[in-house]
């Protein structure tokens, strides 16, 4: 594994695999592609091993028992590229939609505290308080987006340790209130953050921080309200899979491939090394698709 490591590095920086700062990891790539390589180098094997013994033991019984028309591998090949290429292209679709959704929460939530801030300018509230209450919005909002990226990856929160995403002073958050978003059985923590944030933009509206007219006001609720139906949106990216009975025809295909094409490739191969080497490259590469496919899926 340490020489496929090197190797696979050397491609990545050769291939330039980063994007923006974000390389891609070499060992999580080495990974992805052990199995694809495991069942390209078996039939690889049976291939080598087939012409083996049609060129030096036995050529008339492979011809007779196991060679069959290459029509019918082309057309079976035809169906499985088509079911591989629809599955990743589905599989993209999901990867952009899901950065689409994401990026199109957090503009809505940048600009519902951006806004609540601009109205506290014209406030005549003391400027203490005015300043308490920016300080609370930015945190409030700074958690809001860790929580929703924390839910979008799946992942549970129990304790503020847990936090991976940054959060702009947590500490300054009322400790009840941070200690009862982030509690163990706390369910639905975005929307209890949601409902957090709407409850002091009320009381600070009827206390005079927040100045200005209800029907401007309503403005945030729209940009909150919004953000909230655009997370669900994502959400269900990573909550409904690709359709299992798809998924299950496809690699069932892709295992009888494995068997079929060493089959094929001997009947006009040559040579054992030309024969084993095409049909590695052939079951290597839709492996790695499949693979592709799952990767781009979260």
């Amino acid at each position: 594994m340490g020489r496929a490591t090197v190797f696979v590095g050397a491609i990545a920086k050769k291939t330039g695999t980063s994007a923006r700062g974000q390389s891609i990891s070499v060992t999580r790539m080495c990974r992805k592609i052990l199995w694809p390589f495991f069942f390209a180098l078996f039939s690889g094997l049976i291939s080598g091993g087939l012409k083996a013994y049609q060129n030096y033991v036995d050529p008339k019984w492979i011809a007779e028992n196991i060679v069959f028309q290459s029509t019918a591998y082309a057309t079976y090949g035809t169906c499985l590229g088509f079911l591989v290429v629809f599955r990743t292209s589905q599989s993209y679709n999901r990867f952009w939609d899901g950065i689409e959704e994401v990026y199109s929460v957090t503009g809505c939530w940048f600009n519902a505290a951006s806004s609540l801030i601009s109205f506290t300018r014209i406030t005549k509230a003391d400027d203490m308080r005015v300043q308490k209450l920016r300080n609370l919005i930015v945190r409030l909002f700074s958690l809001l987006n860790s929580l929703v990226l924390h839910e979008l990856e799946g992942e549970d929160i129990s304790c503020q340790a847990d936090i991976n995403f940054p959060v702009i002073d947590i500490l300054g958050i009322d400790a009840v209130a941070r200690n009862s978003l982030l509690a163990p059985r706390a369910g639905s923590k975005v929307e209890q953050c949601i409902q957090m944030i709407n409850k002091v933009i009320i009381e600070e509206m009827k206390a005079g921080v927040i100045a200005v007219p209800p029907p401007i006001l309503s403005r945030i609720f729209q940009e909150m309200g919004g953000g909230m139906l655009r997370m669900h949106s994502a959400t269900k990216l990573y909550m409904i899979d690709f359709p299992a009975p798809y998924l299950i025809a496809l690699k069932s295909m892709l295992l009888l491939y494995v068997f079929l094409t060493p089959v094929a490739v001997i009947e006009w191969a040559d040579t054992i090394v030309f024969s084993g080497g095409f049909t590695f490259v052939l079951v290597f590469s839709m492996f790695c698709l499949m693979s592709l496919a799952g990767e781009l899926d979260n």
